[in-house]
């Protein structure tokens, strides 16, 4: 029996709000890990966003979903997973890798652009509006961070509520 007063091991595990790094650790670093944890349901996600989008009518949404997607594939597999999203083994024509890192360059910046719009105090969005996918990593984990937590994109990625 336990002593009155004591607290059990099992009331010591029951919350933990700032993950098992504790309360100083890095909240982007704990992002990345709940990232890692969405991977596979994040590139599910992208991958619909981008297909869904060309059965769109050409509106803005059209381009702000297929912007979306691309920008999720390329974080999550360049920032979680380690993979280059532009040296796909399926193309070996260099052409095409070209115009794909050329797409995904004007849609990253375009989707930030876009953000700022509704959210003008976003330095990650902002730095990202400005140097596309050369911005750095702590701006690409933030912005993405902060698209995740969006109530505008709950719908989408309803992993992170």
């Amino acid at each position: 029996m336990q002593e009155q007063g004591k607290d059990s091991d099992r009331d010591h595990q029951t919350f933990e709000p700032f993950g098992e790094e504790g309360i100083n650790a890095d909240p982007i670093a704990i992002f990345r890990n709940k990232l890692s944890e969405a991977a596979p349901h994040l590139l599910r996600r992208a991958e619909h966003l981008i297909r869904d989008s060309r059965m769109e009518p050409d509106t803005g949404k059209k381009k702000h979903n297929l912007a979306l997607g691309i920008y999720l594939d390329l974080m999550v597999k360049h920032y979680v997973l380690g993979i280059d999203p532009f040296r796909a083994l399926s193309c070996t024509v260099p052409a095409v890798q070209d115009d794909r890192e050329t797409i995904a360059f004007e849609m990253v910046a375009w989707l930030a652009a876009d953000w700022l719009n509704d959210h003008p105090s976003s330095t990650a969005a902002n730095e990202i509006a400005e140097l596309s996918l050369l911005a750095s990593k702590e701006s690409h984990l933030q912005f993405l961070k902060e698209i995740c937590l969006s109530a505008t994109y709950r719908c989408v990625l309803a992993h992170f509520e």
